[in-house]
Parts: C-alpha cells; structure tokens; sequence
C-alpha cells in the first residue's frame, strides 16, 4: 500500500484481536503545527485544533487532505455527529459513493453495530484505506476500533489497508 509520502512509516501497532491473534497495523508518526490563530468556537469537546496551510483543523482532515494530495478521494467519518466531512472549519457533511457506502455497510454488518469506524476513509480505484488518529502519548485504540478491524478483516480487507497515525505537535507561541 502506498501510504501519503509525509507519512513516512515507524513500525507497526500491535493490535489483539478478539479471537486472541495478534496483528500488526502499520503505524505513520507525523508532526502537526498547532493552530496559532484566532479561537475556534466548536472544538468538538476539546480536540486540540491543528494548523493546516493558514487555516484551523483537525487532525483528521489533515491526514485526509495527506491522502487527497496523494491522489486518494475519502472523507472524515464524523462518528461523533455521524456525518462523511471534507471540512471542518466551516463543518460540511458529504455523501459516500455508492462503492464506498456498500463498502463502509458490509464491515458495519460484519461488526453488529455501527461504532468504532476509523476516522479517515480513503480509496483510490480498488483500493482503500482506512486512518486512525491518535493523539502521541494521550490517545489508544478502542476496544469498539478493535472490533472493526476485526469485522473488515473477516469479510477480506487486508490488513495494509489500516494505518494508525499517532501525530504529535509542535508548540506555537501565540503573539
């Protein structure tokens, strides 16, 4: 799989699964600035607000955007708000082709519930990927992220198609 060129690769994530296998997920660690601009008011309970080229977002969006410089097509699964978003400042909500939505519903399906989606889901022809963000010291896969990979691995995505992207930022001093 070839992943976004700033997302150089740093090993792997050790993931167990509920059958007791273990896997191994690859793992980007990219660097994000902060946002040094004016505040932003929905922060979505408090995520931390990146900057990505003069403009507030999350980190979602920037992996996103990684991906679409890439070539890739996706969206942010807003699963707080359960919406498919490009933007986030101002907030959008987008609908999935129907490859990707048939895609999205047979993992669903495979789960037995809805929760634990990754955050980013890309494609580029027949191929797709999904992105986990998490937050560098702060942040680790849910037991519900588990069981989704789990899900999408029984009905026969392969396990290249999962990145976990565990970002750190840098600090801005804000003038």
């Amino acid at each position: 799989m070839q992943y976004p060129r700033n997302f150089e690769l740093a090993g792997t994530e050790l993931i167990k699964l509920a059958s007791g296998d273990l896997v191994d997920v690859p793992k980007a660690t990219p660097h994000f600035r902060r946002w040094a601009g004016d505040r932003v008011a929905d922060t979505y309970g408090n995520k931390p607000v990146l900057d990505s080229g003069g403009s507030p977002a999350f980190a979602e969006i920037l992996i996103l955007r990684a991906f679409q410089q890439e070539g890739w097509e996706g969206v942010w699964v807003d699963t707080f708000r359960q919406k498919f978003r490009t933007e986030c400042f101002p907030v959008n909500a987008v609908v999935l082709p129907p490859p990707q939505k048939e895609i999205l519903e047979r993992i669903r399906e495979a789960a037995g519930h809805h929760s634990g989606c990754w955050d980013v889901f890309c494609w580029k022809g027949e191929d797709c990927v999904w992105a986990e963000a998490k937050l560098h010291r702060r942040d680790r896969i849910r037991p519900s992220q588990v069981n989704w990979l789990d899900a999408a691995l029984k009905i026969g995505i392969g396990l290249s198609s999962f990145l976990v992207v565990e970002w750190s930022t840098e600090h801005v001093i804000r003038s």
